[in-house]
């Protein structure tokens, strides 16, 4: 059940911006919604409510661990080719003379 709904952070963690999860797996509720921009997303909640709609906080602690893990993967990747996209305009510009310093 945690891992269907990782999976769905997962397809919306490779969006540049990413989209808020409210979805119900299996009798229960999880909600994932996030923060940020696209180069730092963070979570603002990520809980897992049973079928009374009350929060399970255990689910949802065990939702919130795995969400950051996915999420401080994505930040990582994302920095790192923001960078490498940057390094590649930077040197085709010099390539024609132009050097902007970035």
């Amino acid at each position: 059940m945690i891992q269907m709904s990782v999976d769905l952070v997962s397809k919306s963690l490779a969006e540049n911006n990413p989209y808020d999860i409210d979805d119900c797996i299996s009798g229960f509720r999880f909600i994932v919604e996030f923060k940020g921009n696209e180069d730092n997303v963070g979570i603002l909640t990520a809980d897992v409510l049973d079928s009374d709609w009350l929060l399970n906080i255990e689910a949802s602690q065990l939702l919130r661990n795995e969400v950051q893990i996915l999420l401080n993967t994505r930040n990582t990747e994302y920095r790192y080719l923001l960078n490498q996209a940057n390094e590649i305009q930077r040197d085709r510009l010099e390539e024609i003379g132009i050097n902007i310093g970035l």
